[in-house]
């Protein structure tokens, strides 16, 4: 008998494999081994998928390339994720590591985080709650979404998804992406427009673009100078699309009206960190696609690319 090609889920954090009918399908062609915990350290993580042909990993755990060199068996990487920042690419394709990730199949799930990010900052929703739990009965006004212009910054599956729940409480969209064409503008039914107009156009900015050298701080003090006065960021995206201690400074003086934040400079956000003492902040822990739907949407997606990789045909190859 064939032996089947060994394969590590490295880490199921949050746990989202044990129990799925996906990690079933996987064993099926696999020989899959599934760790519920992260690796203690660089050594641990090494050891666990030293003999591994193919690995499964969610975003917390980092590929650098010296993790990579001390794997020689390793030849596909699939991230439970749509973001690859977790992995250094180009090291990964030197070592003949093909990574994959997840793109698309949580957009509903992700964008309708986002726009509930975006209500509960509009509606002040975090400062009322502990005002009425601390007793307090202060009556504030809050702001209408509808009416207002949403503004997307990337136009991938959740970013298309979310200007869709933007319009559907009649918001206006109008968005920037890294590659605009008319059709895409078209089929999306929104106008796109140069980053800085976009910024200056927007009562409500939401991100949704991926994290390269190249979108790293995409947003600093120069881009929220230019946003209006009261404008409530979101971000879904990933932490570092944003300067977070400049976010924190604007929410501080009042020129941002509020932020809804899943994604942070730092994961575990750790204490101390200026944006937890920022007033009409809501903060969730990167748990946008974190339902049992989403799970296991991305789990089929994870299981699809090692399959489809074994095969011979690989999909969803970001290097």
């Amino acid at each position: 008998m064939t032996a089947l090609p060994k394969l590590v889920i490295v880490a199921d954090v949050p746990p989202q494999w044990a129990g799925s009918p996906q990690f079933d399908r996987l064993r099926s062609f696999t020989d899959a081994t599934l760790y519920p915990d992260l690796p203690d350290d660089d050594a641990d993580q090494v050891r666990r998928v030293r003999d591994a042909v193919a690995v499964i990993s969610p975003v917390r755990v980092k590929w650098t390339e010296e993790t990579l060199a001390q794997l020689p068996n390793l030849r596909l990487i699939v991230l439970v994720a749509i973001g690859t920042d977790s992995v250094d690419l180009e090291p990964a394709r030197r070592y003949g590591i093909s990574v994959c990730n997840v793109p698309g199949r949580t957009a509903p799930v992700v964008a309708e985080h986002a726009l509930a990010l975006m209500l509960a900052a509009a509606r002040k929703l975090p400062d009322e709650t502990a005002n009425v739990k601390a007793g307090l009965w202060k009556v504030r006004r809050t702001v209408l979404l509808r009416g207002r212009t949403l503004g997307v910054i990337g136009t991938g599956h959740i970013g298309a998804a979310t200007a869709r729940l933007a319009k559907a409480i009649g918001m206006e969209v109008v968005a920037w992406t890294l590659n605009p064409s008319p059709e895409r503008e078209a089929q999306l039914g929104l106008r796109f427009a140069p980053l800085d107009e976009v910024l200056q156009t927007a009562d409500v900015v939401s991100l949704h673009t991926r994290l390269t050298e190249r979108t790293r701080h995409l947003i600093g003090n120069r881009e929220l100078a230019l946003m209006k006065d009261g404008v409530i960021l979101v971000n879904v995206a990933r932490g570092g699309v944003v300067d977070n201690i400049a976010l924190a400074e604007a929410l501080a003086s009042g020129k941002l009206g509020g932020a809804g934040l899943d994604v942070f400079d730092e994961e575990p956000i750790p204490p101390g960190h200026p944006l937890l003492s920022c007033e009409n902040v809501v903060l969730t822990p990167h748990v946008a696609d974190n339902t049992p739907e989403g799970m296991e949407f991305l789990n089929e997606g994870a299981v699809d690319a090692v399959e489809a990789f074994l095969a011979g045909s690989p999909i969803n190859v970001v290097n």
